[in-house]
């Protein structure tokens, strides 16, 4: 009976200390998991939550005297770890941190921010024989730190062509990341590197996420890398199509999906006017372009294409259009421009008023420098409103006799 009666005691107090021990932790100040603690001193949570508060609050000594607690009674939560690492940055003890993040790493070693926050101290230490494996491990397990890997690493100097083979996956969102950061930082050659391994994957390109590349080489005056790396999208995507023989537009009668980059059609936010492929009016195949105004916007139209051509070479651009209701005092046209010069080497009629579908032609020639030149929609004076809609469809451009 009094062995009973001990029992009934102790378990009593046990669980009067454990509700009063949770009932303090609830309130979560530092006094409350102060009380806590003290009433559960072996349950590694309570001291590891006192130490996250006593972080807060700017106690350094006494968050890391409740955090190396909490690992020791509980040496296999890596979240313990992780949070006496952040202590020990905070405190600027870089022994303990390391030691901390060691450990976190052996209680978890696929957890994504143990690899993350790991990877990057060794990084810092210059370390990278041990960072490198880290964030190739973190880039396996988890793809939404692709943007956080490589941003670090383009702005590092660790060399491209050890990040290429050592860290980045066979994965071409992770490479496409590499990419976009490194062309961030300039480094136009790296980037081209990195192009050369994304083409090796043979993986579909996606070619919106890559325009910054193709932006890049027309920037640099790489036409012919230009085409290169156009030509391996377009062959790394089924639904997209190269131009038959003898023809330099890209989807000139918009039956394929806009990617809106590289040589294809693009236009941005900018733009005067929405562009919509119809499915309803066309003047052949199944589909064209339809722009409307609706006549608040102004300014200049930013839906064009960069096309390359040959230098001292003679053109025809031809294309088929029609309008409705096209109202303003500067209609809309389809200029032909050299692409870094800027100056017009053609330029159709203005569009106005309503009309069936019609034909146009710019018959131009091309500089001894030209080798890339811009076809777009633009008006004469861009600041007046427009209001109405127009299609567009079967543009091409070929070369023709100098007569």
């Amino acid at each position: 009976m009094l062995i009973a009666a001990l029992l009934t005691a102790a378990y009593g107090t046990w669980s009067v200390n454990t509700y009063r021990a949770s009932q303090w932790a609830a309130s979560n100040d530092i006094v409350g998991m102060r009380r806590s603690a003290a009433l559960r001193p072996h349950d590694a949570q309570y001291h590891a939550r006192l130490g996250r508060l006593e972080l807060v609050s700017g106690d350094l000594a006494y968050a890391t005297a409740e955090l190396k607690q909490a690992t020791t009674l509980n040496p296999y939560d890596a979240g313990y770890w992780g949070t006496l690492a952040e202590i020990a940055e905070v405190s600027g003890d870089s022994d303990l941190r390391r030691t901390a993040i060691e450990r976190a790493l052996a209680a978890d070693p696929t957890s994504p921010t143990v690899l993350w926050e790991a990877a990057n101290f060794h990084l810092a230490a210059g370390d990278t024989a041990r960072a490198l494996p880290l964030y190739h491990n973190l880039l396996r397990y988890d793809t939404h730190f692709d943007g956080g890997v490589t941003a670090v690493l383009a702005g590092s100097s660790v060399p491209s062509e050890v990040v290429l083979k050592h860290v980045l996956p066979a994965r071409i969102n992770a490479h496409v990341s590499y990419l976009q950061r490194l062309l961030l930082k300039k480094r136009l050659a790296d980037a081209r590197e990195t192009w050369r391994q994304i083409v090796e994957l043979r993986q579909p390109i996606p070619p919106e996420a890559v325009a910054p590349y193709f932006n890049a080489l027309i920037d640099a005056r790489k036409s012919g890398d230009l085409e290169r790396a156009w030509a391996e999208t377009v062959a790394s995507n089924p639904g997209m199509s190269q131009p038959q023989d003898g023809e330099f537009v890209t989807n000139g009668s918009f039956e394929d999906r806009l990617s809106i980059a590289g040589l294809d059609w693009t236009f941005d936010d900018a733009s005067e006017g929405s562009f919509v492929i119809d499915t309803t009016d066309f003047h052949s195949g199944l589909r064209s372009l339809r722009v409307e105004f609706d006549g608040e916007k102004s300014g200049l139209n930013r839906f064009r294409q960069i096309v390359p051509v040959e230098p001292n070479g003679y053109y025809q651009l031809t294309l088929s259009t029609r309008s409705e209701e096209l109202l303003s005092a500067s209609g809309p046209r389809i200029s032909v421009t050299e692409a870094y010069a800027g100056h017009e080497l053609g330029t159709t009629e203005e569009l106005l008023g309503s009309s069936s579908w019609k034909e146009l032609k710019v018959k131009f020639a091309t500089g001894p420098t030209t080798s890339l030149i811009r076809i777009s929609l633009a008006r004469t004076s861009p600041s007046l409103k427009i209001r109405g809609r127009m299609w567009i469809d079967d543009v091409s451009l070929r070369r023709v006799s100098e007569n």
